[in-house]
């Protein structure tokens, strides 16, 4: 009994350092106040998604509802490259709608008028849509959706760690690949992460619905919410358990429950699976019979386990959290 009364605070101390982060995973000092979205216009976002829509028409659908539910308090704005051709290469780069209060209209119109033409001079548009947030008051985020790696020759991945190394904290950037092959794949990834951001796969239009509003509740703290027909969340939610990279779920809360038998956790740390960002749960944890207890929105995430004396310390990964469902992890 004694042993179990001295678990409870080791366990519960893991997230006390995190009670004043929001479920979303922000905290108020760390909200963006600024949105730079940056959309791959290139010729190969002519091609078809697996729900029969082009790919770039699944971002105009994605971003045009994206922009109706962000905060009204928010600044945004809309860059583009690829649009006007290959003759222009790492040129074709354009602010189609500049930084300044969120005005969804005019984004969805700019957004409207978009064809697939030209090439994908990441590193030059991430230098420019750094140079548009440069000054600007509290956080700032660049959203990339892309399909693909550089073809211009720069070097993206260097470019974002510059970013990060000048503007420190004040700029985070994050990418939504859509129908990524592996090689650029790892190349958007790297870019994320050296940006202190988020790379997230993309395969159809029902997933820019989805995985666009979840990433954006992480940068604003604000709760979005997600609109899709039965039939394109079956569609979802079909892709996403064959691939554990994607978000999963819909709005609300899941529950996770560890249950432990052979040994007692000395410690549990839920770490977001895509970032490596340790959050906490929408409660502290409920210490339950031979088990614990606690809330997180929808996702994935991994657990790191500090074992008691005699066991090996554990990562669990895949922990999949589903809206209004129980996820089970039983420890050994």
């Amino acid at each position: 009994m004694a042993r179990r009364a001295r678990l409870v605070p080791l366990v519960l101390g893991c997230f006390l350092a995190a009670h004043s982060v929001c479920v979303g995973g922000q905290s108020a000092e760390e909200k963006a106040a600024n949105l730079m979205i940056v959309v791959d216009s290139s010729s190969s976002m002519s091609e078809l998604t697996e729900d029969g829509s082009t790919r770039l028409d699944a971002v105009k659908k994605g971003l045009s509802s994206l922009v109706g539910k962000l905060p009204a308090k928010i600044n945004a704005g809309l860059m583009v490259f690829g649009h006007r051709g290959k003759q222009l290469g790492d040129k074709d780069i354009e602010v189609v709608v500049p930084l300044g209060p969120l005005d969804p209209e005019t984004i969805r119109q700019a957004l409207s008028r978009l064809k697939p033409k030209g090439v994908t001079p990441l590193a030059a548009s991430l230098n420019m849509a750094a140079e548009q947030l440069a000054g600007r008051k509290g956080r700032s985020c660049i959203l990339i959706v892309t399909d693909g790696k550089e073809t211009c020759g720069g070097n993206p991945v260097e470019t974002a760690r510059m970013i990060k190394q000048k503007y420190k904290m004040g700029i985070v950037i994050d990418i939504v690949g859509l129908n990524v092959v592996a090689i650029a794949r790892e190349q958007l990834t790297a870019i994320a992460q050296a940006g202190g951001g988020g790379y997230h796969d993309v395969e159809s239009s029902p997933g820019m619905l989805l995985v666009l509003p979840r990433l954006m509740e992480k940068r604003t703290g604000v709760i979005l919410p997600v609109k899709m027909t039965k039939a394109e969340k079956k569609k979802e939610g079909a892709a996403e358990a064959k691939d554990g990279r994607k978000i999963v779920g819909g709005d609300g809360l899941g529950v996770l429950i560890v249950r432990y038998s052979v040994f007692r956790p000395k410690s549990l740390k839920i770490l977001e699976q895509e970032t490596g960002k340790e959050t906490s749960g929408g409660h502290m944890w409920a210490h339950l019979k031979s088990s614990y207890k606690t809330y997180l929105r929808a996702g994935i995430y991994t657990l790191r386990v500090e074992a008691s004396q005699g066991y090996g310390d554990m990562k669990i990964k895949n922990v999949v959290i589903k809206a209004g469902k129980e996820t089970v992890v039983r420890l050994r």
